[in-house]
């Protein structure tokens, strides 16, 4: 049969009286009829682990051993030797299909074997050997389906695993992330708000003084630029604030586009053009783009600093573009380290084809003062962290893209559905006058208390001074007075808001402002639900002062 090969003088018919060849040991499932196990091992040498097939020596019963994972030693007795050229053919076969198949041939073997000696001595006993062969295979099918569905869940399961562990290991820099920049938080809220104070007399004191001086008056032009650098050290001190997540800047409804457009239309734009003349900006905006709910002073510096780091990206000469569209989420998605809520929202890209950012250096753009360029020429180090505060702060999500080629930016801000207001336009100071109302000015700090004071009397109101909530809820107790500013955070004393829970007690329609550099924390937020009429936000102008006064004075009593 080409397959059986035997050792003894006079085989079965259908085994070759002669050994198999190397090439014949090696090319196919053999089987080999031997008087003694050690006559096969000779002629198979250092093959045995590469023969695939049977070895067969006479005995006294059936038995079976495993030789190798493909070599089996079958014991049959001598009396059985005429059916034996059947079996091993058969067995060859079945091998050879379990073989392909990756299935255990053991019991299939023995069990043809045990069989045959029972049943094959009729065609029908054959076949009833084979056919228990056959349920033997299927059910070593089934078997080895069952562990292939059992690998395949473990491997789910690891999967699963190291997802979660992957999640956790991102929530965990996250965490970490929040934790860094709370306690840089809390150390630039501390200095923002002692800045705050200190820069009340560089903004307030020029502007005064630019009220009593002359149009020729050679001392506008010193006075006018004192003024820009307070407001200009003011603009770091409300990014310190941003970092601190304490800025007080009120959200309203806004446009991404009408705040690009803002920006693009400024004096720092244009001098950025000037600075950058071989850079072209161009822009793709959806005229549909939808409104948003944000701190417009907050996203037009996050422009201003996405685009001027854009910009300076650039070496010699190449492309910024700025693109708005809308986007729709239908469920919660991962971008990146991030998830975006479902929803629509106002997408702002800002793209430039300049060196790119290091991978090294990708992770850490948005921690304070992480900067590659020359610190005090051109950035305070600052830039990126109040992009990334002010998206999350305005409840959006950023993304970041880079390589040698350039660098992506992109900003999704939640939609609202609230109609933009009307500007609001600049009041003259003659019409923001007074008429002899008693204005008093509650605040710890005495420079805060002198530069109010001069501002209200150059407005035409009477003035009343209190360093403290105790000297003021005093005062009052005995005094009626037309308003209040008040400061919100005093030190030492009660705060503004028990300075104002207690006037209530007894003068329960006071009107009053509240003056700070902070947002609008919970304090904040009900001393307004208790009354109070207006929120200033300091260093303050005389514009802002007179304006804010001049409306909660107008406002019907509660």
């Amino acid at each position: 049969m080409g397959r059986l090969f035997s050792l003894l003088a006079n085989p079965p018919e259908g085994f070759s009286c002669s050994a198999p060849s190397k090439r014949q040991l090696l090319s196919g499932h053999i089987a080999l009829l031997v008087e003694d196990i050690e006559d096969a091992f000779v002629l198979l040498d250092n093959f045995r682990q590469r023969v695939q097939g049977l070895l067969i020596t006479p005995g006294d019963n059936f038995a079976h051993n495993e030789l190798a994972p493909q070599l089996w030693h079958i014991t049959t007795p001598t009396d059985f030797m005429p059916q034996l050229p059947h079996l091993a053919a058969c067995s060859l076969d079945i091998m050879k299909k379990a073989n392909q198949e990756n299935e255990k041939n053991a019991v299939m073997i023995a069990d043809m074997a045990y069989n045959s000696h029972i049943y094959t001595q009729t065609r029908e006993g054959y076949n009833t050997a084979m056919e228990r062969l056959q349920i033997k295979m299927e059910e070593a099918k089934h078997e080895i389906d069952r562990r292939k569905e059992a690998i395949a869940q473990l491997n789910h399961e690891i999967s699963e695993r190291k997802k979660a562990q992957e999640k956790h290991l991102r929530l965990e820099a996250r965490l970490h992330q929040a934790q860094k920049m709370e306690a840089i938080g809390l150390m630039a809220g501390g200095v923002a708000h002692d800045l705050n104070n200190i820069l009340a007399g560089v903004v307030g004191y020029p502007d005064l003084l630019l009220l009593t001086l002359p149009e020729d008056s050679s001392l506008r032009q010193p006075l006018q630029r004192i003024k820009q650098s307070g407001t200009r050290a003011a603009e770091v001190v409300t990014d310190l604030l941003t970092i601190a997540r304490s800025s007080a800047s009120p959200n309203e409804v806004g446009n991404l586009n009408t705040l690009l457009y803002q920006y693009l239309d400024s004096l720092e734009f244009k001098s950025l053009k000037g600075l950058h003349s071989g850079v072209k900006f161009e822009l793709d905006l959806d005229d549909a783009l939808v409104n948003i709910y944000c701190s417009k002073s907050h996203i037009k510096k996050c422009l201003m600093n996405l685009i001027t780091n854009g910009a300076e990206s650039i070496t010699k000469s190449g492309s910024l573009s700025i693109k708005s569209r809308n986007q729709n989420f239908q469920q919660d998605e991962q971008l990146g380290d991030q998830v975006i809520k479902k929803g629509r929202y106002a997408v702002l890209t800002v793209e430039d084809n300049g060196q790119g950012i290091a991978k090294e250096h990708l992770a850490h753009i948005f921690e304070p003062f992480y900067s590659r360029k020359k610190m005090g020429r051109s950035g305070t180090g600052l830039g990126l962290t109040v992009v990334w505060n002010t998206v999350h702060d305005n409840k959006g999500t950023i993304q970041v893209k880079s390589s040698s080629k350039g660098t992506c930016f992109t900003l999704y801000f939640p939609m609202t559905s609230r109609m933009l207001p009307q500007d609001a336009e600049k009041i003259p100071i003659k019409e923001l006058q007074g008429n002899k109302e008693t204005i008093m000015v509650v605040d710890d700090e005495e420079l805060l208390r002198d530069v109010s004071q001069t501002m209200l009397r150059q407005l035409d109101y009477e003035v009343v001074l209190m360093p403290s909530g105790e000297e003021a809820i005093k005062h009052i107790r005995h005094n009626d007075v037309d308003l209040i500013i008040l400061d919100m955070a005093m030190d030492p004393g009660i705060s503004g808001r028990q300075t104002y829970e207690e006037i209530l007690v007894f003068k329960p329609h006071q009107r009053a402002i509240i003056a700070s550099g902070y947002a609008e924390d919970k304090d904040t937020k009900k001393v307004l639900s208790l009354g109070a009429n207006a929120f200033l936000r300091k260093p303050y102008t005389i514009n802002a002062l007179g304006q804010a006064v001049r409306d909660a004075l107008q406002q019907c009593t509660r």
